[in-house]
């Protein structure tokens, strides 16, 4: 794959990938023409920020609030993670390397824009303490947000994605719904189909019983 292409939109990515993304947070079905099996690098911060576009489109289409709840815990956990990460590299420079002043006030200045606010203007053992707690507290915050989007996708996925292909399938009378060939958005719009239907039915329903 010579240059890397990203699926946009609700319009451009199917709703096979869509669930594949919600259920192993893998931004790699975000790429165009990826085989789900070979491995691929690209832009991690681009592909999170079309992600949440593409969440924020569908939370939109769908009118669903809980979805936004979903997805701000899901930026949340991403920020956390990273934040985890580069204090962790940050400090690890810090203890490892010999460093003159003005280099230590950078590495120094780039912890406080983390969140991991360092006092001294050099080397001290309770500092570096003291930062190494603020790391695994940042493990305990992290932990706590993956338990809440864990909870949240139990609670959404109580019918299993294939399941809703059959059920669509049958309240549409369509012999193959193939969800790999079927947009965000168009699957959107089935659902919506299948209430209406549902709605009209079952005000067909009362009127027959009057």
């Amino acid at each position: 794959m010579d240059k890397i292409r990203f699926f946009r939109n609700c319009e451009e990515l199917s709703i096979y990938a869509f669930h594949k993304i919600m259920e192993k947070s893998d931004y790699s079905y975000l790429v165009r023409g990826w085989d789900e099996y070979s491995e691929i690098k690209f832009d991690r911060e681009e592909a999170v920020k079309i992600w949440g576009g593409i969440y924020n489109e569908y939370s939109k289409l769908t009118s669903n609030n809980k979805i936004i709840r979903f997805y701000a815990l899901t930026k949340k956990l991403i920020y956390l993670e990273t934040r985890k990460e580069i204090g962790g590299r940050l400090l690890s420079q810090l203890i490892l390397r010999e460093m003159d002043k003005e280099t230590f006030g950078e590495y120094v200045q780039a912890l406080k824009d983390w969140g991991f606010p360092y006092s001294k203007k050099e080397r001290n053992l309770d500092e570096l303490e003291k930062m190494s707690r603020l790391l695994r507290a940042a493990d305990n915050e992290i932990a706590i947000t993956k338990e809440k989007i864990k909870d949240m996708r139990e609670v959404s996925e109580e019918i299993p994605f294939e399941k809703q292909v059959v059920k669509l399938e049958q309240a549409l009378g369509r012999n193959s719904v193939n969800p790999r060939e079927t947009s965000v958005k168009k699957w959107v719009y089935m659902m919506q189909e299948i209430s209406e239907i549902n709605e009209q039915r079952r005000l067909q329903a009362q009127k027959n019983k009057r």
